[in-house]
């Protein structure tokens, strides 16, 4: 398990780019094997906050986990004017 480049207590970085398409801003972000239900979008004020972790593909009684990756959380100002309804995860 040697050589992982996050845990609980360092996590790694989350990439991501940004792009417009029109009006609309994209922002993605690089996350291999994160399933979207490990994944939190929080808007509060002008700040965006996205959250990853990578859990076990097999959720059972047997499956216990031995390292959790757990990426950085990623804060993004979003400005004054960004319509937070249309804010989608």
């Amino acid at each position: 398990m040697s050589g992982t480049s996050g845990t609980w207590s360092k996590p790694s970085v989350m990439p991501m780019g940004a792009y417009r398409e029109g009006d609309v801003y994209v922002i993605a972000f690089d996350l291999p094997r994160v399933s979207p239900e490990a994944v939190d979008v929080d808007v509060e004020r002008n700040m965006l906050t996205v959250k990853a972790e990578r859990r076990p593909a097999a959720q059972s009684d047997t499956v216990r986990m031995e390292l959790a990756e757990r990426a950085k959380p990623r804060r993004i100002s979003i400005g004054g004017a960004a319509d937070r309804k249309q804010i989608s995860g």
